[in-house]
């Protein structure tokens, strides 16, 4: 495998970390903790409306967090490229103090 794709391999396990964990804690603020995998698959729904890039999580029908597309930019040094990814998820839950 080379730099590259070990580079892009990495960057795509952090994404998939970070949103699970986003996941996880709206399930949580949902009352979730402990819902088995049958569970979530039945009550969890991710909604994207027609023409809109953005993804809702709803559990139970109730929009909990809003997922917005992946953005990245290369930049270009004087010896080194830098790949800038940034990932957009705003919570629409109140989060427990």
């Amino acid at each position: 495998m080379s730099l590259m794709q070990d580079c892009i391999t990495t960057l795509a396990a952090r994404h998939a970390s970070s949103l699970e964990a986003e996941y996880q804690a709206a399930i949580d603020a949902a009352g979730g903790t402990g819902w088995s995998r049958d569970e979530i698959r039945q009550r969890c729904r991710l909604i994207r409306l027609a023409g809109s890039p953005v993804e809702t999580l709803h559990i139970d029908g109730v929009p909990m967090l809003e997922i917005h597309p992946t953005q990245s930019e290369l930049i270009e040094g004087s010896e080194a490229y830098t790949l800038k990814v940034t990932m957009n998820v705003r919570r629409l839950y109140a989060e427990k103090p």
